[in-house]
């Protein structure tokens, strides 16, 4: 049996971004997106959105022989919104991510 340990990406809705497989040397190499599509390497991921998140897989071809190199777990959270408030001269932001707030004075 063989383990393949994932790697974590965090992306925010909206960001651009690709995935690039970079260990396959000469070789030919596809992407498995987590709806099953495939593409070519570099990986483009612009515009994205919660939809895209999930689990990519890098292979690569020698001969009739595929071989697994990379998996990767796309975490995508929402868009960062940001909120100033002046109150008796302290300024102080707020950064509201999906699910939390941090306050910076």
């Amino acid at each position: 049996m063989c383990f393949i340990a994932v790697k974590n990406v965090y992306v925010h809705v909206g960001d651009n971004t690709s995935l690039l497989c970079s260990d396959a040397g000469p070789h030919n190499v596809e992407w498995t997106t987590p709806t099953g599509a495939k593409s070519e390497n570099p990986l483009p991921l612009p515009n994205i959105q919660t939809s895209d998140s999930g689990i990519y897989d890098c292979h690569y071809f020698d001969g009739p022989t595929t071989h697994h190199l990379d998996s990767y777990y796309l975490n995508v959270t929402g868009k960062h919104t940001y909120l100033s408030i002046r109150v008796s001269n302290m300024f102080f932001l707020i950064l509201r991510d999906q699910e939390s707030y941090v306050v910076y004075h």
